[in-house]
């Protein structure tokens, strides 16, 4: 800062300082607009980046929220009704358990329920039950709740498509 004309601090060689009779007053130095908006500009882009950061932190609380919350587990292992496909296999394929696709085992792919769950589907239309482990994810298909293997669809009695309830245990 530059100090105002007037009073100042100074030193005389032959009484060494002197003493003010005035304070010394200093101005602001003068900064070109274009640095002051400059100095603004860094300082809301340094807000905005605090800003974004707490919603993504608050957005990924949330997610975490809704994964362990009891409200949710339970809202999965109820039962539900909709339709069921037969998955398609393909060999040396592996499901989201990590294990090998097998077409005749009694297994299932289900969006939300945890692997290893044991659920009863039965087929709406001739009443047929059997029990599946989901070891997979899927279908991601709209509309659909379950893609079964074909040999717990070959139980149910249908190839395709089927209307289903899903009672988990």
């Amino acid at each position: 800062m530059e100090p105002v004309e007037g009073p100042t601090d100074c030193f005389n060689e032959s009484q060494g300082y002197s003493s003010l009779s005035h304070p010394a007053v200093f101005k602001k130095p003068k900064v070109s607009p274009s640095f002051e908006m400059a100095e603004k500009s860094d300082v809301l882009l340094q807000r905005k980046g605090h800003a974004m950061k707490d919603r993504i932190a608050l957005f990924v609380i949330v997610i975490l929220a809704c994964q362990f919350s009891p409200s949710y587990l339970a809202r999965t292992s109820a039962d539900q009704i909709g339709i069921a496909s037969v998955y398609s296999v393909e060999s040396g394929r592996r499901t989201a358990s990590g294990q090998e696709l097998n077409r005749e085992a009694l297994t299932a792919a289900h969006r939300t329920l945890p692997l290893g769950t044991k659920v009863t589907v039965t087929n709406k239309s001739n009443g047929h039950s059997v029990v599946v482990i989901i070891n997979d994810r899927g279908p991601f298909v709209r509309g659909r709740i379950i893609d079964l293997s074909p040999a717990a669809a070959r139980v149910l009695g249908f190839s395709g498509l089927t209307h289903v309830t899903v009672n988990g245990e």
